[in-house]
């Protein structure tokens, strides 16, 4: 039976209405870029074979009421707006270290999950770009969204206004904000003391971790 051109678009318009509004920015788009991309990658100095003054972890960032978002209650880096989870890291520490698996090694180098997220009362865009520091042999870190269309860069975009994930219909619980959630992940060389700059409209956040060879 063939329909009606009024019933085929009211069906259509209802499949489009019921597809969740989840989407990532993560590439290097000259028209979308916010206006801080030029601002110097500015990383700590350390002097070679210097400890790696690794950044500590705040586990009351974002609440475990907030079931949506990955790694909840657990501990994120950054002083805000944007924080990032180091999920190589066992989960009771603080500090920001962890041992690579040889398990996540690739030909482009270590592939590690990295969560963000972005507090809701922040409105505008956050440029994440990092290296190694404390060697001569500074390599950038690069990340992959993990959707298959998003490009490998050295400079990923987040947006406040396109948030990675929403509340989905099967919480249950009201929640007292919709916090930005972004499954990315980063690409380290190998080991050594990394840096990474989170570049936001009102300023810049430095993270540092390290990454150690397993023993």
């Amino acid at each position: 039976m063939k329909l009606s051109e009024t019933v085929r678009l009211t069906i259509l318009s209802t499949i489009f209405l019921a597809i969740p509004a989840v989407a990532v920015i993560a590439g290097e788009e000259d028209d979308e870029r916010p206006l801080y991309t030029d601002r110097a990658l500015n990383l700590p100095e350390l002097e070679a074979d210097s400890e790696c003054p690794v950044s500590i972890g705040d586990n009351n960032v974002v609440s475990s009421e907030h079931g949506y978002i990955f790694g909840a209650g657990g501990y994120f880096f950054g002083s805000g707006p944007v924080y990032l989870a180091l999920s190589w890291k066992p989960g009771d520490r603080a500090e920001g270290w962890f041992e690579l698996d040889p398990i996540t090694s690739t030909p482009d180098g270590y592939r590690l999950k990295t969560p963000w997220i972005m507090d809701p009362d922040y409105s505008g865009a956050a440029l994440i770009r990092g290296a190694r520091i404390g060697t001569e042999d500074a390599q950038e870190i690069v990340f992959h969204e993990n959707t298959q269309s998003e490009p490998i860069t050295a400079n990923m975009i987040l947006r406040s206004e396109l948030v990675g994930t929403l509340i989905p219909s099967s919480q249950k619980r009201a929640v007292d904000a919709v916090w930005g959630f972004w499954p990315s992940s980063m690409i380290l060389s190998g080991p050594g003391c990394y840096a990474i700059r989170i570049d936001t409209e009102g300023g810049s956040d430095t993270v540092v971790f390290e990454a150690k060879a397993r023993s």
